[in-house]
């Protein structure tokens, strides 16, 4: 049980991490928007990829092989991403990790079940969700820890000494078959690889589309049409297939079908804030990296606390519905109370609107869980299973992404609306800029470096506002999105 739950922990502690640490990856890296959306579709792309062949791989190596190998590429991707200097280097090494990483999650939940009886498999679960929630709650503060101290390299070098530990135990304690494990289909490479590119595609279309939509509307509109024609042909394909590698048959289950919408929407809520959070504390709000990568971990911690309180007295509520739409409302209200926060505000105003977001880390996403696989067969659970992290891969990618384009998008026009104003004429402007020239002047600089001094700090401020104004603006749409979603979840009638 703590071997599959390390195994699984192992990918959400990175993928935590990477999310918290994105915005100095990026800088580490000299990556624009675009290149950073791209080592996230590689990761993305790569796992995805790697799950839909999971059965496949599991058959022919093992789950102690197949295991072993993916930790050990794990680790090594996550060691080459480390030395990387150049966004291409990134991007490669990330589909490389995506390779090892992506079916760790997968493989772990369904090796549960092929391995514990009824009777242990609850036990077993419980230990997979605390390796889950406490690995992604260490990660955000070991994370700041070490961007300050240390370097952002070592956000991916921390991982490969619990990533070797893991694949050591998966070769040395799990058993070389596992009774009723499948076959996995057919091999099928080349729908593979139009999958692949397809995904690819898309993002590219999304990562364009904010830079140059309108100067080149038809050239982001044929990646589109490309990317949703491929994965059109793919599904088309496998669907028809005797020995489909992505099983689809058996799945149009409406209870399953709407948990995945229900999924979807959590993977995206979820990894837009995370990726939003550390930006608007840090670099809008001036908190030390370090704090507020503390600040992260005490949201998770929060949802440790409430994971353990729901599997204590969840049982006792019967219409889990309540739960999941407590979870959205409490994810709408945390975005509203940041997105209110004026600059330079103290750190203990943070700690209610983080309740709130750890509270959704959990109300959401655990009764859904629980729900979206009581109607399938027992034959069919794997493939549900493995669906659901294809779709786990890509709305954390596109969540991800569309939170870089925004920002990026929200922050020029808000630039755009501020620099008109910095101007000779701007008796404000000029009363800020004499005071701070003055103010230099007497600490004893020259007239020309104080002048110099003074138009540079006045920059700084400009870009903090413009920053914060942008993050604002943000977590307004991530509010408008979580209370659709808590429409979405009142109106569907499948889980209750």
């Amino acid at each position: 049980m703590a071997l599959l739950a390390l195994t699984t922990g192992v990918e959400f502690f990175e993928n935590s991490m990477f999310v918290f640490s994105s915005s100095h990856i990026q800088g580490g890296v000299d990556a624009g928007p675009q290149e950073f959306v791209l080592a996230v579709a590689a990761y993305a792309c790569a796992s995805m990829l790697v799950i839909m062949k999971q059965a496949w791989l599991a058959h022919r190596l093992g789950y102690r092989n197949f295991l072993g190998l993916a930790l050990g590429l794990f680790a090594l991707g996550a060691l080459a991403c480390g030395f990387c200097q150049t966004p291409q280097q990134l991007i490669v090494c990330r589909a490389m990790q995506g390779m090892g990483g992506g079916a760790l999650f997968t493989s772990a939940r369904i090796l549960i079940n092929l391995m514990f009886g009824v009777k242990d498999r609850a036990q077993a679960i419980r230990f997979f969700m605390i390796g889950i929630f406490g690995a992604s709650a260490i990660a955000p503060a070991l994370a700041g820890h070490m961007i300050e101290s240390m370097g952002w390299q070592w956000v991916f070098w921390c991982v490969v000494p619990p990533a070797t530990l893991a694949a050591l135990g998966c070769w040395l304690w799990l058993p070389a078959v596992v009774q009723r494990q499948q076959h996995g289909g057919a091999l099928t490479p080349i729908p593979l690889v139009l999958f692949g590119i397809g995904v690819i595609c898309l993002q590219l279309a999304l990562s364009e589309a904010r830079f140059d939509f309108f100067a080149y509307r038809a050239h982001i509109v044929a990646w589109l049409a490309l990317g949703l024609g491929l994965l059109g042909y793919f599904v088309w394909h496998q669907y028809r297939h005797p020995s489909p590698v992505l099983v689809l048959r058996g799945l149009a289950n409406p209870v399953y079908l709407t948990g995945l919408c229900l999924y979807f929407l959590h993977y995206f809520l979820s990894n837009f804030s995370n990726y939003l959070f550390p930006i608007y504390a840090e670099r809008a709000h001036g908190v030390p990296l370090a704090t507020t990568g503390m600040l992260s971990s005490f949201a998770s911690v929060i949802s440790l606390l409430v994971i353990g309180a729901y599997l204590a007295w969840g049982k006792y509520v019967t219409q889990k519905k309540w739960f999941m739409l407590l979870g959205v409302l409490a994810l709408a209200i945390s975005c509203s109370a940041f997105s209110l926060m004026p600059a330079d505000i103290p750190l203990p105003a943070y700690v209610l609107p983080l309740v709130a977001k750890g509270v959704f880390g959990v109300l959401l996403v655990i009764p859904v869980a629980g729900l979206t696989f009581r109607e399938l067969k027992t034959e069919h659970f794997a493939h549900g299973y493995r669906n659901k992290n294809l779709l786990r891969q890509w709305a954390g990618s596109l969540a991800q992404a569309v939170a870089a384009i925004m920002m990026q998008n929200r922050q020029a026009s808000v630039y755009d609306s501020y620099i008109g104003q910095l101007n000779p004429f701007n008796a404000r402007f000029t009363e800020t800029v004499n005071a701070l020239q003055g103010a230099f002047q007497q600490g004893g600089m020259a007239a020309d470096s104080a002048s110099r001094a003074a138009l540079a700090q006045v920059s700084g401020l400009l870009d903090r506002q413009v920053l914060l104004v942008a993050c604002n603006d943000l977590y307004r749409t991530l509010t408008v999105l979580a209370l659709f979603s808590a429409v979405v979840i009142f109106v569907q009638r499948r889980l209750r």
